[in-house]
């Protein structure tokens, strides 16, 4: 069975570039690959459907339900696989279409299930009537079987991936010596990060960072005028994912300020395609970050929320070429060695395949 073209629904935000490396390989594959979203984006070798109404939440729910029935009918998928835990995918599981694959991104579960107890229930329902559960980490298959008494057999663990031959090490004048890609938020812990510049400045007074251009958090800006660090950190704004590399391959070290108290994504994909680009990283000690980092092997890993711990491994990075250099490339190993998409997207096809082949018989 595994050489027939399969016809693949995914239900998600097409807007979202952790959609793309989906929708594109398995076009490659020859597979006919359909997207239900709630906006619409154009999405390498996938035909995308928008369901996005104008109406109150309650009447958009009902339509959006009534558009997702009425594509699947159409759509006729042998799979549907939804990305992310969301109304979404909900609505998926109520059509009644089997089987399905979920999504766990990690902000799902960690922010928006965790704040409502609606929110999840509804969660604990999609979780049980799927039929496979996509993980990043072992940590959150823990985390699910415990939480929602999941049989951790129906959860299946497979890592971040990327194309390691489009994020790959070019030679590029470094511009910037610390890169920071997490939206100007105090959730994303912000003020770790700045605090952190604050005493690295004091040993490198001309250390170049950056932070994303945002006026959703004024308060990073007060903090940013009372250290003085306005000529230290520099206001990037928002760029393509396909630009994404270059800016990689402009700068010495990739740090991440985030920090989760439950399992989720890890270490997020951002810090997997600089680690592809040969960019030692810096992460906090979130819950799977050891699945992915080895402590002064491939990265650095700090205290959550230890702007001190932070700044160290930053000031160790920028004092030894040569540290840098030795981690940056075991970063690239263990990306090529674990985390390869072109690998990883096969295995899921193969889960495809067990999943149809199941409810065939």
């Amino acid at each position: 069975m595994e050489n027939k073209k399969l016809r693949i629904c995914y239900l998600g935000d097409a807007r979202s570039p952790h959609l793309l490396p989906w929708t594109k390989s398995f076009s490659k594959f020859g597979h006919d690959v359909h997207v239900i979203s709630p906006h619409y984006a154009e999405l390498s070798g996938a035909k995308v459907y928008a369901t996005k109404t104008r109406h109150n939440k309650f009447i958009n729910l009902f339509l959006t339900y009534r558009k997702i029935r009425k594509l699947i009918k159409k759509i006729n998928p042998d799979i549907i696989h939804a990305h992310f835990l969301s109304a979404f995918a909900f609505l998926c599981i109520l059509s009644g279409f089997r089987p399905v694959v979920s999504s766990v991104w990690g902000s799902d579960i960690t922010l928006f299930g965790e704040r409502n107890p609606i929110t999840n229930s509804v969660f604990k329902y999609i979780l049980k009537k799927s039929d496979l559960i996509h993980v990043f980490d072992k940590a959150t298959t823990n985390f699910l079987a415990k939480k929602y008494n999941l049989n951790s057999k129906k959860i299946y663990v497979l890592l971040w991936g990327l194309n390691p031959s489009v994020f790959k090490p070019i030679k590029k004048r470094k511009k910037i010596h610390v890169l920071y890609l997490r939206k100007t938020s105090k959730k994303y812990s912000i003020n770790t990060y700045i605090e952190a510049i604050n005493l690295v400045k004091k040993e490198f007074p001309k250390v170049i960072s950056t932070m994303l251009t945002s006026e959703d958090y004024p308060e990073a800006q007060k903090l940013i005028r009372k250290y003085k660090l306005e000529k230290n950190i520099k206001s990037l704004e928002w760029i393509p994912h396909d630009k994404l590399p270059q800016l990689l391959n402009s700068s010495l070290i990739y740090v991440d300020s985030f920090n989760r108290r439950l399992p989720g994504s890890s270490i997020g994909m951002t810090s997997v395609e600089a680690m592809a680009c040969e960019l030692p990283v810096v992460l906090a000690n979130n819950p799977g970050v050891s699945e992915y980092i080895k402590h002064n092997y491939n990265g650095l890993i700090y205290n959550q929320k230890d702007f001190n711990g932070l700044a160290e491994c930053i000031i160790k990075l920028l004092k030894n070429e040569k540290l840098r250099n030795r981690i940056g490339k075991n970063a690239r190993k263990t990306v090529i060695d674990k985390m390869n998409w072109n690998k990883s997207a096969k295995k899921m096809e193969k889960k495809y395949f067990e999943l149809i082949e199941k409810y065939r018989r």
